[in-house]
């Protein structure tokens, strides 16, 4: 196999070869990838991946955080001699980033799921958008395509700022992250992204979108079972609309979702379901209705309501989105 030295100072290809140990140049770009039983896209991402470092011509690293798999995951990371691979001892769900992006070297992060990976000429174009990243800018959304749905599009139409990012495949500056505590543990799974974006917004800094970094996301099917879909994505909507939406706006919020999760955890998901989702947004919707005049000023309340997330499905449907939805032919969902 052909080697290529890059700017670390070392042969760049992490796919069984022997790293200089002794580099000491710091890396431009971490790339933090968690993973969890998805072996053979753990092993397509690492391949390409590993490929477009080996093209490149600047220094990056590579951190698996593997959340306590089963399969051969972390056996997978391992192989890859470039690789720093984290072993976490049980499943902690999204906060695996949080360690991966902890031990990170670089002042600017990659984050990928393990069934994901940046299209040719990402990193490099990124390596160029670099200097022209202004100080407020805590993350870069990419285009986000899914090659196993008809290569879809999932962030078309997207404005310049945006209010979440896919974790799929986005640009964060790590201390912005360290500074605001990275994701939350309160969100196992899904959303971890909007709540951030909004928490970054809150202190006066923006998250980005720019279509020319772009990442390809396969979804692998495995551990995206409905049951599972359904209980995350509702319970954390319910918690972010508790920390962050203005009154009206989480009160047409629940208005919508009240029903929804009644009927499907009635007829499909089972009423504990239910209670679960519930409990844990009035929990939070109590703790912080105190502290909600002072923490969501105007110009936020402004921002955040904004028609273009809703319309974007950024932001989840309301009340008053039913007409619009079903003259759009959306799903009432």
């Amino acid at each position: 196999m052909i080697s290529h030295t890059d700017d670390c100072g070392r042969t760049n290809i992490m796919s069984r070869h022997k790293s200089d140990s002794t580099a000491s140049t710091s890396p431009l770009l971490t790339v933090v990838i968690v993973s969890y039983n998805r072996a053979q896209s753990l092993q397509d991402t690492l391949t390409a991946l590993s490929r477009q470092i080996h093209l490149g011509s600047f220094c990056v690293e590579v951190v698996v955080v593997d959340n306590a798999s089963s399969d051969a995951s972390l056996s997978i990371a391992t192989s890859f001699k470039d690789v720093r691979t984290i072993a976490l001892p049980t499943n902690i769900g999204i906060t695996a980033f949080n360690v991966g992006i902890e031990k990170a070297r670089a002042p600017w992060i990659l984050v990928l799921d393990d069934d994901s990976y940046p299209a040719s000429g990402c990193l490099s174009q990124f390596k160029d958008l670099m200097p022209t990243i202004t100080p407020e800018t805590a993350v870069i959304a990419c285009r986000t395509i899914h090659p196993n749905k008809n290569s879809i599009d999932s962030t078309k139409d997207w404005p310049t700022e945006v209010i979440t990012f896919w974790g799929c495949g986005a640009f964060i500056h790590r201390d912005t992250f360290m500074l605001l505590g990275g994701y939350s543990p309160d969100l196992f799974l899904y959303f971890n992204e909007l709540d951030y974006s909004l928490r970054v917004k809150k202190r006066g800094l923006k998250t980005l979108y720019d279509p020319r970094l772009e990442v390809l996301h396969f979804a692998s099917p495995i551990n995206r079972t409905s049951s599972r879909t359904f209980y995350y994505t509702h319970k954390n909507r319910m918690l972010i609309a508790a920390w962050h939406y203005p009154l009206l706006m989480m009160i047409n919020l629940v208005v919508w979702s009240l029903p929804v999760t009644f009927i499907k955890c009635l007829f499909r998901f089972g009423l504990r379901a239910f209670i679960d989702i519930w409990r844990s947004f009035l929990a939070a919707a109590f703790k912080t209705s105190t502290s909600r005049a002072t923490t969501n000023k105007a110009a936020f309340n402004s921002w955040i309501t904004m028609p273009i997330w809703r319309d974007l499905d950024l932001l989840p449907p309301g009340l008053c989105d039913i007409p619009k939805r079903i003259m759009a032919r959306k799903p009432l969902y």
